[in-house]
């Protein structure tokens, strides 16, 4: 979650937003294995967790959507993708009166893929805007 906010206070096209942005990633990847790793896993845990993860979601939003240019038809795949994870959570508040956050391998790999083309996009083929 620190990472996350110090991505705020970085240039997004400098050298320490991207390493800030990629220590935040493998930290993201490493913590939950760890925690099963040294058997420290915890509901506090896994709250906290999805609360970086959103974190990082929230502030790589703000330093990088108005970097880069996106084509249309990227906007509407996010905003339908979004508007599934909101009906998603809309549900588990009323079934199971909780914030329901999947930890599913799928859910991982789309994060990993998502973190891998920012990087990519920002220098290729989403130029940033001058």
């Amino acid at each position: 979650m620190v990472g996350s906010i110090g991505l705020l206070f970085c240039n997004v096209a400098g050298w320490q937003f991207w390493t800030l942005y990629v220590l935040c990633g493998i930290s993201d990847m490493i913590d939950g294995w760890l925690a099963r790793k040294l058997q420290a896993e915890s509901k506090t845990g896994s709250v906290l967790d999805s609360i970086a993860d959103l974190s990082f979601v929230a502030c790589c939003a703000i330093k990088l959507l108005p970097a880069l240019s996106i084509p249309s038809w990227l906007w509407i795949w996010a905003g339908i993708i979004f508007n599934i994870k909101i009906v998603n959570q809309i549900i588990a508040l009323t079934r199971i009166k909780q914030f329901c956050l999947p930890h599913t391998i799928a859910n991982k790999l789309t994060g990993f893929l998502l973190f891998l083309i920012a990087r990519q996009s920002a220098g290729a083929s989403f130029p940033l805007r001058s």
